[in-house]
């Protein structure tokens, strides 16, 4: 079993919480359009999961 630092822990559950709660809900109709909103990324970049703020 792999542990986690308390840092990969907190950017494990908060990514997940974004994605269950923002991403996921939406994800089929994205997918159905053909289209992922620029806006997800800047979600993810807000979190510093991209390396940009």
């Amino acid at each position: 079993m792999m542990l986690r630092s308390n840092v990969e822990e907190i950017i494990r559950k908060c990514t997940a919480r974004l994605v269950k709660d923002q991403i996921r809900p939406m994800a089929r109709k994205w997918d159905q359009d053909k289209q992922y909103p620029l806006d997800n990324m800047k979600k993810f970049a807000e979190l510093g999961l991209l390396g940009l703020r």
